[in-house]
């Protein structure tokens, strides 16, 4: 799972993690690698490969030692500088990176202590990290620092939906600090991993559970229509749009394809199209599951829990309903319909009406930058395009629907 690359530098090592097929990581993950040893201190290392952010926190603490730590970040085809020892790189910069043609990020990033309940009843320190308004940029590792009223003589929970970089340089930050322990938390099973521990309370790889902030279950609202029709725009976009609209960490973007596609993928398709699907097979992209009940029995069960840790769960269905996809329907509550083939519309109205949900929204896909309200009644129906990553916008009377929603959970 973890391969040590020597780079075209003699001074850099690219540590590799490849995710074995399908498997979802667990904490146990942390013991039972085999960790390449790097015993010269005067080398630099890039972590690369799609993993969560524990893992790559964890390995980052790992090889501390090393003269510099960086994350690679396919938006930039660069590596993000996280750790210096030396006078190489600063913290902050980029190196090996074709900047051309990117979007300078105006994200703003805010950190907060807050307090979260593990199901043994003990309190956590919770670092909250809050990113609004779009992506932030990497040169804020520069002057970065951690809020005044943290606790050094309690344990540290990093908590919320940030690049990968962001989190490892945050874990850094605090184990420079003495932290009893420091734990990330995982989104897809709603747990907390411990990923370094200087006393007994806690075993490194420790899954903690979290009693949930809501008593009810958020909404899930699955996007599906006919291949090509662009779901996965519209699922990155209504997601992005909801962040900068003021739902930090409360929207929960869930992708059911095996194919390794997440929120980097959007941000580079367009200007890095060939790199992007390379990476995407790298992750899975073409390895189909052994047993589809199982896999997707399994992740009805992962969004089910997701519904009580968040205010929203967004479902990028993929694809065409196959024979086991009906097992996902049961954590589903409302459905939103994007059609560029409006004669199999109703075929999939019948698949979500199986299961009762109810539609949200039904979306004529179309090649040109446009917005046609066509009803209001008995759901929303409008004719809307581009849907393309970075450009797609979503039509103000469908985010006023879904605020509404949100309004009544």
């Amino acid at each position: 799972m973890l391969r040590l690359q020597q780079t075209s530098s003699p001074n850099t090592k690219k540590l590799v993690i490849k995710k074995p097929d399908n498997q979802l990581l667990s904490g146990d993950t942390l013991k039972k690698l085999d960790y390449p040893n790097i015993s010269n201190p005067n080398v630099g290392l890039i972590i690369d490969g799609v993993a969560p952010n524990w893992l790559c926190s964890y390995l980052a603490i790992k090889y501390q030692h090393l003269a510099w730590i960086g994350c690679y970040y396919p938006p930039t085809k660069g590596v993000i500088i996280v750790s210096t020892n030396g006078l190489e790189y600063r913290v902050g910069s980029v190196s090996e990176s074709d900047k051309n043609n990117q979007k300078e990020p105006r994200g703003l990033l805010n950190l907060k202590i807050t307090e979260r309940i593990n199901t043994k009843g003990d309190s956590l320190q919770c670092l909250d990290i809050n990113i609004r308004e779009g992506q932030i940029s990497f040169e804020i590792l520069t002057n970065l620092k951690l809020p005044k009223n943290l606790d050094k003589s309690r344990g540290i929970l990093l908590w919320g939906q940030a690049p990968v970089w962001l989190y490892v340089f945050l874990t850094l930050r605090c184990q420079s600090l003495f932290f009893p322990w420091i734990a990330c938390y995982n989104q897809k099973t709603s747990e907390a991993i411990v990923i370094h521990c200087l006393n007994n309370q806690y075993e490194i790889g420790e899954q903690l559970g979290l009693i949930p902030p809501f008593k009810a279950p958020s909404p899930t609202i699955v996007m599906g229509g006919p291949p090509e029709s662009g779901k996965s725009v519209l699922a990155y976009t209504l997601k992005q749009t909801l962040l900068k609209n003021g739902f930090n960490n409360q929207v929960y973007l869930h992708r059911v394809a095996w194919d390794g596609e997440g929120d980097w993928f959007a941000q580079m398709i367009k200007d890095n199209k060939d790199l992007a699907i390379q990476l995407s097979y790298n992750a899975g992209r073409a390895i189909k599951p052994k047993d589809l009940s199982q896999y997707f029995s399994k992740q009805a069960q992962l969004i089910n829990k997701m519904r009580y840790y968040t205010n929203l769960v967004l479902l990028d269905f993929g694809g065409k309903p196959g024979e086991y996809d009906h097992l996902l329907l049961d954590s589903c509550t409302h459905y939103i319909l994007i059609s560029s083939s409006p004669e199999k519309n109703q075929e999939w109205h019948n698949f979500f009406q199986q299961k009762n949900l109810t539609p949200l929204a039904v979306i004529d896909s179309v090649l040109s930058n446009e917005c046609e309200v066509v009803r209001t009644e008995p759901y929303l129906h409008i004719c809307a395009g581009l849907w393309e990553y970075e450009q797609a916008v979503i039509p103000s009377v469908l985010l006023e629907n879904i605020k509404g929603l949100l309004a009544h959970y």
